[in-house]
């Protein structure tokens, strides 16, 4: 997903994704959602950890929602 273009169409990212200090590092790290990627449109989660010189592309961590413990409902 990030860096690379897809031909998916319900590759995007959520607007206004939350800022938070998810690794403890005192840097703010954006999560951003993105509800209709994948294969079944399952949906994943992108985690850009926050440094000194602002976000970084390097060891971007996913999630599919299964990782995370949710469910959706489909229908």
């Amino acid at each position: 997903m990030p860096g690379r273009h897809t031909p998916y169409g319900f590759d995007a990212f959520a607007p206004q994704p939350p800022l938070l200090d998810v690794d403890g590092d005192g840097h703010d790290d954006v999560i951003a959602a993105a509800p209709g990627y994948g294969h079944g449109r399952t949906g994943g989660f992108w985690i850009f950890r926050g440094t000194d010189h602002g976000l970084s592309t390097r060891d971007v961590r996913r999630f599919a929602p299964a990782d995370l413990g949710i469910r959706f409902r489909t229908g």
